[in-house]
């Protein structure tokens, strides 16, 4: 065995070095842990960030979706609106190309209606008073047929050829008013078979009367010897009577 002999320095050190380890050993543990705990606090803050910018991330890629799709249907609406737009273009040139054409069409319209009115007029002379007193009331006075429009006077026009139409369909019975040529007047009752002929008689049987139209009016001829028959219309009509076959004359024996 060989024993040395260090100086006493030494030797003091060397009793001393684990003591110095151990006090200085609880500083570096706490250093150590709150470099750990930063790291963590950092790792745990990228975290958080990196959760945040992906959810950001969807948010901002659904958002540009749907401006894309209002983008894409701005342009449709876009197109739409362009090709109307060029439409109503066409229709307008179209219409400024026709516009004399169409001024035309009216004025010869105008004309039509003016023609076809007159010739109604023209006609209610020759028909039924009481049907043409309907057609001259239904087509008015001159003055308000010039202020419609030609669909207005074409469905006057429409309206007394109805008249006319319906009258010619059955019988028409009617109480008239007659002017003797010494002005007084007596009410008589009358009825029409249509267009074509008509019979009227007084309460007393003193005006007995079958009518029909000429070539330029409607014309009441004597028809005295007809007066039982018409008396007995008159009264079939009235429920007075009942029904029979009854003779009457189509038109006048003067004709």
């Amino acid at each position: 065995m060989i024993l040395l002999k260090l100086p006493s320095r030494i030797l003091l050190a060397a009793l001393f070095l684990p003591l110095l380890q151990i006090e200085a050993a609880p500083a570096e543990v706490d250093h150590n842990i709150q470099l750990i705990e930063k790291r963590i606090q950092i790792k745990k803050e990228t975290t958080e960030l990196r959760s945040t910018w992906t959810t950001d991330k969807v948010e901002l890629e659904q958002e540009n979706a749907l401006l894309d799709s209002e983008l894409e249907t701005l342009r449709q609406k876009l197109d739409a609106l362009v090709l109307i737009n060029n439409d109503l273009l066409v229709r307008e040139q179209s219409a400024t190309d026709s516009s004399e054409g169409q001024d035309r069409i009216i004025e010869h319209l105008k004309l039509s209606s003016g023609k076809y009115e007159e010739m109604l007029l023209k006609l209610t002379e020759r028909l039924p008073p009481p049907l043409a007193s309907d057609v001259v009331d239904e087509l008015g006075l001159e003055v308000d047929r010039q202020r419609k429009n030609i669909g207005a006077r074409f469905q006057v026009i429409v309206n007394a050829i109805n008249l006319i139409h319906r009258f010619n369909q059955k019988p028409f019975f009617a109480k008239e008013t007659y002017e003797s040529a010494n002005g007084s007047a007596k009410q008589l009752e009358s009825f029409y078979l249509g267009i074509a002929v008509g019979y009227r008689i007084d309460p007393t049987n003193s005006i007995v009367q079958i009518g029909g139209p000429s070539e330029s009016e409607w014309v009441w001829s004597d028809a005295q010897e007809h007066a039982e028959s018409i008396r007995q219309i008159l009264s079939i009509h009235q429920g007075e009577t009942t029904p029979i076959y009854v003779e009457l004359p189509l038109k006048s024996l003067n004709d």
